[in-house]
């Protein structure tokens, strides 16, 4: 199976090329977003201060972009699917909004989700042939999963640098990631789990919600303590 995913991988997962100007878009919006209140100190702007903390944003959303489009790629592969990115401009657009309304206050990530298909190769000699809600499902969960790892290991390397203005905006950036992408909103990582299982989905937006923003502001076991209570809950 490895091999075999192995070569999978290797003969599908490249991206398109209207794919990669999608990603590329949703990734300079967002930083733009989750930049929106480092231009200046106080009510002083600084252009330069602005514009390089701008630049530290897009490369931290696009590490985060990546790993969470990847594992979904990977796994989608690997169950016999092709997931593919498509841009939500309604989400970008409206976070956006909220972003200029708020001040910056409030960052959202709405940037689209992926769209499965059969790949008739792969899925040769499957009992079920057809696109499987559950897996569907499972393969658009893997993306804000893969943003809670980053959320662990970002919060054990501030245990190390308590400082880090880089580690911080990773961290909030990658939960509220997460957290947004768990939205049961078309075309969003959320709904296609919410249609392929409605217990699983309730259960582990609490998880990732509760886990996600306490994380933030304690300790890692106690914020999965918690909210594996609230979401058995």
């Amino acid at each position: 199976m490895f091999f075999e995913l192995c070569s999978r991988i290797k003969h599908y997962y490249a991206f398109g090329k209207k794919e990669v100007r999608d990603i590329i878009i949703a990734i300079v919006i967002v930083g733009f977003i989750f930049s929106f209140r480092d231009w200046g100190v106080g009510d002083l702007v600084d252009p330069l201060f602005g514009i390089r903390n701008f630049v530290i944003m897009i490369f931290l959303v696009a590490v985060s972009f990546f790993v969470h489009i990847s594992v979904q790629r990977i796994y989608a592969l690997s169950i016999g699917f092709q997931a593919e990115f498509k841009i939500w401009w309604g989400g970008l657009i409206t976070s956006l909004i909220v972003a200029f309304i708020s001040n910056g206050a409030i960052p959202l990530v709405l940037p689209g989700g992926i769209v499965n298909s059969i790949n008739v190769r792969m899925r040769l000699g499957e009992f079920r042939y057809g696109l499987n809600y559950f897996d569907n499902g499972l393969a658009a969960l893997a993306g804000p999963i893969s943003n809670i790892f980053l959320v662990l290991i970002t919060k054990i390397l501030l245990i190390l640098f308590p400082e880090s203005w880089i580690l911080q905006k990773f961290l909030v950036l990658n939960i509220v990631f997460a957290i947004c992408t768990m939205l049961p909103i078309p075309p969003l990582d959320g709904l296609n789990l919410y249609i392929g299982n409605k217990h699983l989905y309730f259960f582990l937006l609490t998880l990732i919600a509760v886990a996600g923003v306490l994380i933030y502001l304690t300790n890692i076991l106690l914020s999965l303590i918690v909210g594996l209570v609230a979401a058995l809950i």
